[in-house]
């Protein structure tokens, strides 16, 4: 079974997330950027699905760039947001070769992602 890391500084989000992909995935959760960037260190993950923006410390667009630059060139990433952005942190996104999507996200667009060949 794939395993996929979600990161959001709402819990409601993760519980969400969390019960929607579990028939699918094997799903962990993290509440900020750093320990997003802990958990990748010490587990290995198919997939990460992790929100623009925490309430403090590194954004979700700085973790995905730390990581691209650490070579996880394997690693299928979702950004989302609840808050609709300019086009600059879209294209931000693909340009780190991550899919960006609103909140709330769907259970089909995951899959595709995360079981697609991307």
């Amino acid at each position: 079974m794939k395993q996929i890391l979600v990161a959001d500084d709402d819990q409601q989000i993760l519980i969400s997330i969390k019960r929607m992909l579990s028939p699918y995935y094997e799903v962990d959760i993290a509440m900020t950027a750093t320990e997003t960037l802990d958990m990748l260190d010490k587990k290995k993950y198919d997939g990460l699905i992790i929100d623009v923006e925490f309430k403090s410390g590194m954004s979700g667009l700085e973790t995905v760039s730390i990581l691209r630059e650490q070579d996880y060139t394997d690693l299928k990433i979702i950004i989302f947001s609840a808050t609709d952005y300019s086009n600059s942190v879209r294209q931000k996104a693909i340009q780190l070769g991550a899919v960006f999507c609103e909140k709330p996200i769907k259970e089909h667009l995951i899959k595709s992602v995360m079981d697609g060949d991307k």
